[in-house]
């Protein structure tokens, strides 16, 4: 009987080492602070990840310092929520400095800021091609436990920020909503069309934190919002507007970056 023993014994070692387990694959989100902008990266539990949004041109040092930092390699994925300059600033430095493996976007480039055509020249030039996403289209979609589903737009307006992609990721029992810039009657349409809002922890405050639905006040209570903002012109945030939400607000002109993990059932701020 003893013979059998230690075998048995380095097959439990051996199960407990290359199973997959919560400890070792967690998902973190990262809302880098590039001042009056948006540029959030996701770190998937399979190594692989994503980067929506670029921040300004201006700002695009402090974000390729913060992605060499980590350290990153290589964007998987490149999220362009819409064509303002606030979001599509750093593309060009990131192309430069990062291999790029898929570029998406809303499609909309009639409502550009000034710039935007520079952005998808220097995008051809780097023989990358961008892939338009809509209602219903899901990255990642070969991972059972995670992914990242588009919400918003179904089809194009007349305003850039209402046609900003509004994205929705989900890891095991976690999920975080990423608004972007949509105004407050396009928040009313997601918020309807969401399946469930229990299991959304974390929420992207839209437009960096201004004009919240009514809905938006609603549903999300005791959640944790975050406001990726820095100075700017437009008053931005609305600092009556922040004082409705139900939950912990944490911003990015206030923190610096703001980093979340979670094993796929709870969430934390690690930084």
């Amino acid at each position: 009987m003893k013979m059998f023993i230690f075998p048995i014994l380095t097959l439990c070692f051996l199960l407990c080492v290359v199973s997959p387990s919560r400890a070792w694959a967690p998902l973190r989100v990262h809302f880098i602070d590039v001042g009056y902008g948006d540029a959030i990266f996701i770190q998937f539990p399979d190594q692989s990840n994503a980067l929506i949004d670029s921040g300004t041109a201006e700002n695009a040092d402090r974000l390729l310092r913060y992605l060499k930092d980590l350290p990153v390699a290589k964007i998987d994925r490149f999220i362009l929520t819409h064509s303002h300059r606030d979001h599509f600033g750093g593309i060009k430095s990131i192309s430069d400095h990062f291999p790029i493996g898929q570029i998406y976007f809303n499609g909309d480039t009639t409502r550009a800021h000034e710039g935007f055509q520079s952005v998808l020249g220097h995008i051809k030039e780097k023989g990358l091609t961008w892939k338009k996403l809509a209602r219903g289209d899901i990255l990642c979609e070969e991972q059972p436990a995670f992914g990242l589903e588009v919400l918003h737009p179904s089809e194009l307006s007349s305003s850039a920020n209402n046609n900003a992609l509004v994205l929705l990721l989900r890891y095991e029992e976690t999920a975080v909503l990423f608004f972007s810039d949509i105004g407050p009657r396009e928040q009313e349409e997601v918020i309807a069309a969401l399946k469930v809002i229990d299991n959304i922890q974390l929420v992207q405050l839209p437009h960096h934190g201004s004009d919240f639905s009514q809905g938006l006040l609603r549903e999300f209570r005791d959640k944790i919002f975050v406001c990726s903002v820095g100075p700017n012109e437009y008053g931005i945030p609305d600092e009556s507007e922040l004082t409705k939400l139900k939950g912990a607000v944490y911003r990015t002109d206030v923190l610096g970056t703001i980093v979340f993990e979670t094993d796929g059932k709870d969430l934390r701020m690690i930084k």
